[in-house]
């Protein structure tokens, strides 16, 4: 299934990046949806059950997230390769593709974040109630960092 959800991603991010006049970052779209939201979670889950004393459990899930990271990374170059004539390149044109926005003139450069950060916070199961609370610190970290 791994194989088959990086295959079709690589050709549906390829695709848009053939056909839309090359202006699509890919390493934005590989790093960001694949790697990040489907395994980045499992990987904290799985060092925090190491820590909490689950040693068994959360090495055999780190270990499973490691070996289903690395066939959808593979999926995902198989799907470049299949669309593209020479995909490395179209990766390492991150110069002229990537990072192109300045956040400082977008309005929703706020409400896109705190929409992320709940999105990730869902994954990790944080309670509703508190999404408040976690919110607010994410969000003056973000601004920290961003200024």
């Amino acid at each position: 299934v791994d194989v088959i959800v990086g295959i079709s991603t690589g050709l549906i991010a390829s695709l848009f990046y053939r056909y839309d006049g090359e202006h699509t970052c890919l390493p934005a779209v590989f790093l960001g949806t694949l790697y990040w939201f489907f395994y980045g979670t499992a990987f904290v889950v799985g060092i925090l059950e190491i820590i909490s004393g689950e040693l068994e459990t959360g090495v055999v899930r780190f270990m499973a997230v490691a070996v289903k990271t690395f066939v959808l990374s593979l999926g995902t170059t198989f799907g470049m390769q299949i669309v593209l004539k020479d995909p490395k390149d179209a990766w390492f044109d991150y110069d002229g593709n990537c990072g192109t926005i300045d956040l400082d003139d977008q309005w929703w450069r706020i409400p896109l974040y705190l929409l992320c950060s709940a999105s990730a916070l869902g994954q990790y199961r944080f309670p509703i109630v508190d999404y408040w609370r976690a919110l607010s610190v994410q969000l003056v970290g973000y601004e920290v960092q961003y200024q």
